[in-house]
């Protein structure tokens, strides 16, 4: 593959990936306010045995400029701490907001009216036995919650490089120069005009793998477990994975000019007790467990309507929905929970919080924001449903199995296929990004582990993990810069992520969180998943 610049008709060649379009000018800089735009600027592509994306040009913002169709932003690497990002080119003076379930929302979005903001929709997707997939939005006769929902998000652009202290973040509506579809649209080297992804947290209802409203996130399954789950549903249905998860991520960046989503948007259902706590009443057949536990914590951890969870060693064995909190009984320093069925409290049995139901942020009338909180909890805002472009969850609850990733020996490989995936990587391709390992799961209460910055892989500028995370001589704090914690052991077997952070893990949670930490076998009651459902055909 090769590339002409006709102004100097020198040939350069790059080992691309992912993307075979390409279309240019070149923009010359004269003195600080004028800007030249040279037409005479031809990107060739040709496509080889590699896969492919686009060379990276690099335009400066400059306040005042006629509207360029560009948004983004741009990240001071050299200030970690600081959650703000500074708006460029056409985001200059726009601002988006967060909605808060029960608090009056009046104010005007100007991301709302922006290219792919403004064409996300809520919809239903169905396949018939026979292939025919038929989409309707909501509105439309025939929409509900009750069958699989998903947000519709069109074809968008972006632009990823680092120049000098800056992480440069950009989208577009068209193809720019240095701009490539974002990742999640590229399939096998075929580019998607939309991608359809699980408004819900996936649940499994008779057997069948489903994004709906009021049931209870599914986990505790292996990620081939969940392909399977999404393979019986017919082509185009698979398991969220890493480009998506990174064009999530870099829209995120471009709208809130914020690195913190927790901060942003809200905790989520974070501060939940993992389901590990010894019952004092074990043996007994009841609808009522007591725990030993103070007052105290029952107002930190628990609240009337909550999922419950019967665990053992690890593995799921039975959920519930609790009822009744009584602080203080049978007596200080113990406190009982009313369920809504009576079990056998087996002794080899666990006690604890679960994921929790789908649609807490239902009432929202805007396509980010979070749901009342549910209880006192420790920040106000960390026990509620949190929502990122009309989908719910994408941190907080359930964790959410990344396909599509492998890191092997700190060597990063990424699928381009999602009919494809496989658990050893076969047919990825590595990238040159160096992976760090975090393998240190024992102090993850301090700050240690969380990002400072993410890295770049400059042939896949979108792919974006960690570069580096915070150590006792530099902190940073679950409220300021990204906020969330990165984890990579650093064996050599295959290493799979989850994302998001879990209902177990307060402010180590959040959207640009990933955990290294799985084979393709573990499971555990915190992993769950997230469907996506692609036209392919």
């Amino acid at each position: 593959m090769r590339f002409i610049h006709e102004l100097s008709g020198k040939v350069i060649s790059c080992n691309l990936t992912w993307l075979a379009l390409a279309t240019g000018f070149l923009v010359v800089l004269i003195g600080s306010n004028t800007v030249r735009s040279e037409s005479n600027f031809r990107t060739e592509v040709k496509i080889g045995a590699d896969r492919l994306s686009l060379p990276v040009q690099k335009p400066t913002p400059i306040p005042g400029l006629p509207k360029t169709g560009i948004y983004g932003v741009r990240i001071d690497r050299s200030t970690p701490a600081v959650n703000e990002c500074e708006r460029i080119f056409d985001s200059i003076g726009l601002n988006s907001y967060a909605q808060i379930e029960g608090v009056d929302f009046t104010v005007k979005d100007d991301f709302l009216n922006v290219h792919p903001f403004s064409k996300m929709r809520e919809c239903n997707v169905e396949k018939s036995g026979t292939g025919t997939v038929k989409i309707t939005y909501t509105g439309e006769a025939g929409f509900s919650r009750v069958k699989d929902t998903f947000i519709e998000i069109p074809l968008f652009y972006m632009n990823r490089y680092f120049k000098g202290k800056f992480d440069y973040r950009l989208i577009s509506a068209e193809q720019k120069p240095g701009f490539f579809p974002a990742p999640m649209f590229v399939e096998n080297g075929k580019v998607l005009n939309r991608v359809y992804v699980a408004v819900y947290e996936t649940s499994v209802v008779d057997g069948v793998a489903r994004s709906i409203t009021g049931v209870i996130a599914d986990s505790c399954r292996t990620i081939n477990d969940y392909r399977q789950l999404y393979y019986l549903k017919g082509a185009g249905f698979c398991a969220m994975d890493a480009r998506t998860i990174m064009s999530l991520q870099h829209l995120f960046l471009v709208r809130f000019a914020n690195k913190n989503s927790q901060v942003t948007i809200g905790d989520g259902f974070v501060e939940l007790r993992q389901p590990e706590i010894t019952m004092e009443n074990a043996g007994a057949t009841t609808n009522r467990v007591i725990i030993k536990e103070s007052a105290k914590t029952a107002d930190v951890y628990w609240f009337v309507g909550q999922n419950v969870a019967f665990t053992k060693k690890g593995l799921l064995v039975e959920t519930a929905r609790l009822l009744r909190i009584e602080k203080g009984v049978p007596l200080t320093g113990r406190n009982a929970f009313t369920i809504d069925k009576t079990l056998f409290l087996d002794r080899s049995w666990k006690f604890g919080s679960a994921a929790q139901n789908t649609g807490y942020c239902d009432m929202l009338t805007h396509d980010c924001g979070r749901s009342r909180q549910n209880s006192m909890g420790k920040s106000g805002t960390d026990h509620c449903g949190v929502k990122l472009f009309g989908m719910e969850n994408l941190w907080g609850n359930a964790w959410c199995r990344v396909d599509g990733l492998v890191v092997k020996s700190l060597v990063a490989y990424v699928g381009n296929d999602v009919t494809a995936y496989n658990n050893n990587a076969a047919g990825y391709m590595p990238l040159k990004f160096r992976c760090l390992a975090m393998s240190d799961n024992g102090t993850v209460g301090d700050n240690h582990a969380r990002i400072v910055n993410l890295g770049i892989d400059d042939a896949n500028p979108w792919f974006a993990l960690a570069d580096s995370f915070g150590h006792d001589d530099f902190p940073v704090t679950g409220k300021s810069g990204y906020g969330d914690f990165y984890y990579l052991y650093d064996k050599t077997r295959n290493m799979h992520f989850t994302q998001g952070g879990g209902f177990d893990h307060y402010d180590r949670s959040g959207l640009f969180l990933m955990r290294g930490w799985n084979s393709d076998s573990s499971v555990w009651y915190l992993y769950g998943s997230r469907m996506q459902f692609k036209i392919l055909d």
